[in-house]
């Protein structure tokens, strides 16, 4: 009876470790804060878009990134620094339109990574790990959206926050 009972436990244990998905990557999205309208194709940050940028890194204090991405933009790289700084970490810059964010999460194995873009580029990438077009581009006066994706062997999921400056 007794070795029935250890079979049947060590058959529903094993099942149950064999069934677990092992997180990879752990990926937060943002898109870039309040930019200064002008005529320039790379704008800076607003005051308000700076003040934001540190209240992002405020959000972030208790998370211990490995690594935080951002495109090759004023605006982005300014959203990113506050962050990074926190996490004594450089910032590593991308190429939104060549970039391949499976392989990115796959690189990051194990890690917990902050990647700053754009209205467009942030869901895009987010649509891609999950492999549908799940999110739309980001309304130009919405600077809230966080995006948290848990990367898995199996699937990804994504959780949308909204959070107010």
């Amino acid at each position: 009876m007794k070795r029935y009972l250890f079979l049947s436990l060590f058959i529903f244990l094993s099942q149950l470790l064999i069934g677990q998905d092992k997180e990879i990557c752990k990926i937060y999205f943002i898109r870039h804060t309040e930019k200064v309208l002008d005529d320039s194709s790379d704008p800076l940050l607003t005051e308000v878009g700076e003040e934001r940028a540190i209240h992002w890194a405020n959000v972030f204090k208790n998370v211990d990134f490995d690594a935080v991405y951002s495109t090759n933009t004023l605006r982005t790289v300014a959203t990113s620094l506050p962050t990074a700084a926190q996490n004594d970490l450089q910032i590593i810059l991308y190429d939104a339109t060549t970039i391949d964010i499976s392989a990115l999460a796959e690189m990051n194995k194990g890690k917990t990574i902050l990647i700053v873009g754009h209205s467009n580029s942030t869901p895009e990438l987010v649509n891609a790990l999950l492999g549908e077009e799940h999110y739309s581009e980001i309304e130009d006066d919405n600077y809230s959206n966080l995006y948290i994706a848990t990367y898995t062997e199996n699937n990804t999921d994504v959780t949308l926050l909204y959070i107010e400056l």
